[in-house]
Parts: C-alpha cells; sequence; structure tokens
C-alpha cells in the first residue's frame, strides 16, 4: 500500500503538526534498523542545531514553528545513543558541499558526522563524486526495517509498504552503498571537505 501526504505548511494546525511528529517517533520507535539515503542534505538525524536553523530557514516558517521543530528534531537525536538500534546513513558527497549556509556552520556539521560516525550504532557511508555507479536515486528515502519506506518529494512524503517497492528500494541503497566510503576513509573525505570551508569560517 502506497500514501500520499503532502507536506505541513506553516499554517497547518498544531494539532496536525502533533499528529505527524507522533507518527514519525512512532514509527522510529518501532524500528530496529534504519536505512536513510539523502542525496541534498544531512540528514536530520545527524544534524547540528545551528544546521537545521539554516535548513529551516529556506522554507516560510514562524519562529515558533521553527523553534519547535528544531527542538523535537534534535529531541530525537537520542536514539542514536541507545541500545538495541542500529542507523545507517547514505550521503552523497554533493549533499555535504552544497553551500546554502555559511562556511562555519557547515565546518561544525562535519566535526559532527565525525564524530557521530564513532558511535556503535551508527554506520555512516558517503557517496563520493569521483566514483562511477550503476544506480541512481534522484529523491531521499527512508527504510524502517523491511517493512516501510517513505520518498521524500519536492512538496511531499509518499509512504509505501508494498513488499516490491520495500524490496527496490533495499536493492537501491545496497547497490550505492557498495560504492561508497566508510570508516577512516570517509572521515578523510570529510576532513578534506572540512578544510575547503576554513577559510570561508576564518574570513571576517
Amino acid at each position: 500500500m502506497t500514501s500520499y501526504a503532502p507536506p505541513t505548511s506553516s499554517h497547518s494546525s498544531n494539532t496536525a503538526e502533533s499528529a505527524e511528529s507522533h507518527w514519525q517517533n512512532l514509527i522510529e520507535a518501532q524500528t530496529t534498523t534504519l536505512r536513510l539515503f539523502q542525496p541534498t542534505l544531512v540528514p536530520g538525524l545527524l544534524q547540528t542545531p545551528e544546521y537545521i536553523h539554516a535548513v529551516l530557514a529556506l522554507h516560510e516558517l514562524s519562529r515558533d514553528v521553527i523553534a519547535r521543530t528544531a527542538a523535537e528534531r534534535l529531541g530525537r537525536q537520542k536514539a542514536l545513543y541507545g541500545s538495541g538500534k542500529s542507523f545507517h546513513f547514505l550521503i552523497t558527497e554533493g549533499a555535504l558541499r552544497w553551500r546554502f549556509c555559511s562556511g562555519p556552520i557547515v565546518v561544525t556539521q562535519l566535526d559532527r558526522l565525525m564524530s557521530l560516525s564513532r558511535l556503535p550504532s551508527v554506520r555512516l557511508e558517503v557517496l563520493p563524486l569521483s566514483v562511477e555507479v550503476d544506480r541512481f536515486a534522484t529523491s531521499a528515502f527512508c527504510m524502517f526495517d523491511q517493512r516501510l519506506v517513505t520518498i521524500e518529494l519536492f512538496h511531499a512524503e509518499v509512504t509505501t509498504r508494498d513488499p516490491r517497492d520495500v524490496a527496490l528500494y533495499l536493492e537501491t541503497f545496497n547497490r550505492l552503498s557498495q560504492s561508497a566510503l566508510s570508516g577512516q576513509s570517509m572521515r578523510n573525505l570529510l576532513g578534506e571537505i572540512r578544510d575547503e570551508f576554513l577559510p570561508q569560517q576564518e574570513s571576517p
């Protein structure tokens, strides 16, 4: 079964926002293995407070909505430090280089990624721009175990439980993962990108 849900706008009611947040927290709480592919941004579960605010500032949201959403996103990150769950994040190098916020914010975010990559529950991989791949995905997607997938479109989010869809996204994730860097090789790449942003940080 596939469902289609428009995103919550800044004009939506608090009840709608609360229901959406509750659903996300519930499904994540019931998940043992979470796989997330992100081609454009650092995943929300890994974002620093400054990066979160920079992302939300790109949308027409009120200060109250931004503050509430940021707090909820940071609260969800506590799951990374728990036991009994595993998180597999696959991010493109392009997502880390996208210059939509200031250099200091990017530097802090990259430092955060290097730190989180050492957590026992976290597997962080980066798909370099230099590698050749035989599969691609144009949208971010998140897999909750092997029973549900959410796909982030520009204007909406699609959810599917169809076993054929889930199998397709799992195969795509695994194929892309085979071409990605992990461990120290991944951290070396993060360090190289970080160094490129340092001159921006040091300039007045």
